[in-house]
């Protein structure tokens, strides 16, 4: 999934908000935040936003928003869109930055430092923007439409609890034996057609992550009815997992960044990274370290055929180290006396991916 980063502090809810998605709880739920700006959006015709996959919401969308098409903030994100990166990432990228309605508040300051995203300054973390969303929050009666729809996001949140997969949280902190260290919030995307993942560091704190999930197949009332596929619980697993794994990367990037590199130099490597947001040695480690805890999640509440499944398709990434890094983790989880924890077993992974890295000189 194509990813960008980003900066996060706590929730401000309001009354009129239904229950939001909260942070490690792993089940994704409606956000008012995300559904606003997707609705801006929607209306400046930007054509990830702009369909008719959910025709009971949209209809609802356009019904209370006609009136406000040619406003302001509209007219504006029409004329920025051309200047924005992928617009399926902006419009969570600034929903997230921002204090639940009808606050719509920054929750950092938008200058040249921050938020520091390993992307750059973003042309959507504009103070003119925000003046003018909150603007359209008065104006377009946006907290008559929210109370209006709070039954229906309350009936999606349901159907997740119905229909989704749900993860087995007590296999996480056993299986690495200490407490993440990024916050994850899952949230549905209503009128998103595409799904992201955004990462928030604020300041003084522990880095907040996001997996937005799109929504592809609505029944006549308008609730998704593609919960039960495996993507949904899938992306969960895999996001949850960098809020583990990655601080063990960064913590031992002197010893893991000259394998990382010799690997990527691997012609067959290579070819198949280059494109991606995983040709760089950092980014490769933390996709290594997240794909091989995925499998070993898969092993102990999927079985075989789903384990077979996905060490074939990483190694049809590239990732063609993935299935003996699994063996190695298998000796880490055999052996919880001598490495109590995933951290304490990080040297012999260091010997590991220098072992790769020897393999695959050329």
């Amino acid at each position: 999934m194509k990813l960008v980063a980003l900066s996060s502090l706590l929730f401000v809810c309001c009354q009129i908000c239904i229950s939001q998605p909260s942070e490690n709880s792993l089940i994704p739920k409606v956000d008012n935040r995300v559904e606003l700006l997707s609705i801006v959006f929607r209306l400046a015709k930007v054509k990830e936003f702009d369909d008719s996959i959910n025709p009971t919401y949209n209809k609802a969308i356009d019904t209370h928003f006609k009136k406000y098409k040619n406003h302001s903030l509209v007219k504006f994100v029409s004329q920025l869109k051309d200047s924005l990166e992928i617009v399926y990432w902006d419009a969570p990228t600034l929903a997230v930055h921002l204090e639940q309605p009808p606050s719509l508040e920054p929750l950092v300051a938008f200058n040249d430092s921050v938020p520091a995203t390993i992307w750059g300054k973003k042309a959507i973390l504009s103070l003119k923007l925000v003046k003018l969303l909150k603007q359209f929050y008065r104006d377009a009666k946006c907290d008559d439409f929210f109370k209006s729809q709070k039954q229906y996001y309350e009936s999606v949140n349901q159907q997740y609890e119905k229909q989704g997969v749900k993860l087995n949280r007590n296999w996480f902190l056993g299986f690495f034996g200490f407490e993440p260290t990024e916050r994850h919030v899952a949230v549905l995307g209503l009128g998103m057609r595409n799904g992201t993942w955004l990462k928030i560091h604020f300041p003084r704190g522990y880095p907040q992550t996001y997996t937005i999930y799109r929504t592809l197949s609505y029944d006549a009332n308008g609730l998704p009815n593609d919960f039960n596929i495996p993507i949904y619980s899938r992306l969960l697993i895999h996001e949850y997992i960098h809020a583990f794994t990655n601080t063990l990367v960064d913590k031992n990037s002197n010893e893991l960044k000259g394998p990382a590199e010799t690997i990527l130099k691997n012609p067959e490597v290579y070819k198949l990274m280059k494109d991606t947001f995983y040709g760089n040695w950092q980014f490769l480690l933390y996709e290594s370290m997240v794909r091989a805890c995925a499998i070993k999640y898969l092993m102990a509440n999927e079985g075989t055929k789903a384990v077979e499944e996905e060490l074939a398709k990483q190694e049809k990434l590239g990732f063609f180290w993935m299935r003996d890094l699994v063996k190695e983790l298998d000796k880490f989880e055999k052996d919880k006396k001598a490495y109590p924890n995933l951290e304490a077993f990080m040297p012999q992974l260091n010997v590991y991916f220098k072992q790769v890295a020897e393999r695959m000189k050329k």
